[in-house]
């Protein structure tokens, strides 16, 4: 019985954490429009905190698929053997954009900079971070 309900924490702790952290980044309607996120980044803290806890999350949706399929292993089922590591990379290369776009700007902003340098020469870098953790994180629901 606390076997399962440690379980159930672990599965849970992934959405909640994510959305919270989601939930805290300030709106921004367009992204491409870097004088509107840059306007965002100056809620630092909520910029930050929301950042590096949706970071935290995509790392929690490791701990989460682990107790998914200790669940599925009692019932005499395994996820195929590839499914943790890939999405574990995904995790990770989420977290390291979250952590790129999280901070990033902010240290552009503390240098008496606009933050908008780092939205213009960061492009593809966070980008392409964040394709090629969809599409590791994608290959697992395929």
């Amino acid at each position: 019985m606390h076997e399962n309900y440690l379980r159930g924490v672990y599965i849970l702790i992934f959405p909640v954490v994510l959305s919270i952290g989601i939930v805290l980044i300030p709106v921004v309607s367009d992204y491409a429009d870097h004088a509107l996120a840059s306007q965002a980044v100056n809620q630092t803290v909520r910029w930050f905190s929301g950042h590096v806890l949706a970071a935290v999350g995509f790392g929690l949706s490791v701990v989460s698929v682990s107790a998914i399929n200790a669940h599925l292993r009692d019932q005499s089922y395994r996820l195929p053997a590839f499914i943790l590591p890939v999405i574990a990379v995904g995790a990770g290369l989420y977290a390291a954009g979250l952590g790129a776009d999280g901070i990033g700007p902010i240290a552009v902003r503390a240098s008496a900079s606009d933050p908008s340098l780092f939205f213009d020469g960061s492009g593809w870098w966070v980008s392409g971070t964040f394709m090629a953790a969809a599409a590791f994180f994608g290959i697992c629901y395929q």
